[in-house]
């Protein structure tokens, strides 16, 4: 997920076209399509329905509000698919309504992007834009901000 950043109004900003940046597109197809085809694989194994590229069909459960809001009250909720042996692994879907909270990601986590709009801005000033289709990679330890600007689902993965 990284391209060559240009200024916004003092941030650097990481640029999209269609939900992923625009010099990673093709890159971006050859290896989203075969994780979206492991994960429908994974679903049906674990006696779950497959789900066509940018929806989600399954019903997923009230995990409540963001405890660490800044601005509005981000109601989340999701459905927990696989925990790995001594909880080191999980993955699962997650669906978050408008609002803006501080984040720190305690583990490496994967996203895919389904639906919504948000924005992600790191404590170093980088802008990483949300939007149906992108994928993202949060590092342990990531510091920052999130504003959900509309309700966002995706598919996570932690390790």
């Amino acid at each position: 997920m990284h391209s060559s950043p240009r200024p916004l109004t003092g941030r650097r900003s990481i640029p999209s076209q269609s939900g992923c940046h625009a010099r990673f597109r093709a890159r971006f197809l050859e290896v989203i399509r075969p994780i979206h085809e492991d994960f429908n694989a994974f679903l049906e194994a674990n006696g779950e329905a497959a789900y066509p590229r940018g929806q989600f069909q399954h019903e997923i459960a009230d995990w409540g509000i963001i405890p660490t809001m800044l601005a509005g009250q981000s109601h989340t909720s999701g459905r927990l698919l696989h925990v790995g042996a001594g909880g080191q692994l999980e993955c699962g879907i997650w669906r978050c309504t408008p609002g803006k909270w501080s984040c720190h990601v305690t583990r490496d986590k994967f996203c895919h992007f389904l639906a919504g709009r948000c924005t992600y801005e790191h404590e170093s000033g980088e802008i990483i834009e949300i939007e149906p289709d992108t994928v993202a990679f949060f590092q342990q330890d990531w510091k920052g901000v999130c504003t959900v600007h509309e309700t966002v689902t995706k598919i996570y993965m932690i390790r």
